[in-house]
């Protein structure tokens, strides 16, 4: 069967390799914005492709190319539900003194925390110790923005510090964690050093494990030897969270 340009089926084939290029492009963060101008491109083609296929289900002849391109809608329809919840990693990158941070992906951007080196000191899952800066956004968040750090972009609350604080400022002999809270998909950590980009590495030495408290039926997370697995000594801060725990004045530990 020979398809022309005025085919519905033409129209839905090409809307289908437009799809899979599209997902291509949301799976590499960096191009997400090409990605988007691509789903642009995808709804005009699938309004044309709409007036083809009512026209060839009319005509003698083309009724079965209709219900043929009538199917492969169904891969666009999935692109779009899956733009919806999609998880996949955001792409960021940083300049400058102090630096500047670009960040952009699908998953949208909730929340970014930024760390010290004393957050490998932490005592429990979510210990926010060595926080520097800590910024929210109480929706999802556009696809791409770019702030300086110690400046709350349009959108965004400053939590920590407290107020209009600014935060301690970095150093560039210093390696930061830098936490990426993404509205789908949970955060996303990288390590920022002298204004550069690169992937997390935690610590070796830092190991986590289970310690049952006896009034709570979830076990505590706590810091262990990475050889024995027995829980570390609890600094004085750790041991009051953990009796807070016990005594269910708190959630989690």
């Amino acid at each position: 069967m020979k398809l022309k340009l005025t085919s519905s089926l033409f129209i839905a084939t090409i809307n289908v390799a437009f799809v899979a290029g599209a997902i291509l492009l949301f799976s590499t963060p960096r191009f997400t914005f090409v990605g988007l101008l691509l789903c642009v491109l995808i709804v005009l083609l699938l309004g044309v492709d709409l007036i083809l296929l009512i026209r060839d289900f009319f005509r003698p002849g083309t009724r079965g190319r209709a219900g043929v391109a009538a199917l492969l809608w169904l891969p666009v329809f999935f692109l779009f539900g899956m733009i919806q919840v999609w998880e996949g990693p955001v792409f960021v990158e940083a300049a400058g003194d102090p630096p500047v941070f670009q960040i952009r992906g699908l998953a949208g951007v909730c929340g970014v925390d930024v760390f010290g080196p004393e957050q490998e000191n932490a005592e429990w899952m979510g210990d926010e110790i060595g926080l520097l800066w800590s910024i929210n956004h109480a929706a999802r968040f556009p696809v791409e923005i770019e702030f300086k750090y110690g400046e709350v972009p349009s959108g965004f609350i400053q939590v920590v510090p407290a107020g209009r604080t600014t935060p301690a400022p970095l150093h560039r002999n210093t390696t930061y964690k830098l936490v990426l809270d993404r509205c789908m998909g949970g955060p996303q950590t990288v390590s920022l050093h002298d204004a550069t980009i690169s992937e997390y590495r935690p610590s070796p030495a830092a190991c986590w494990g289970q310690l049952r408290v006896p009034e709570r039926q979830n076990p505590a997370y706590v810091r262990v030897d990475c050889k024995t697995h027995e829980p570390l000594p609890m600094s004085k801060r750790a041991a009051e969270r953990l009796k807070a725990y016990g005594e269910n004045r708190i959630a989690t530990y």
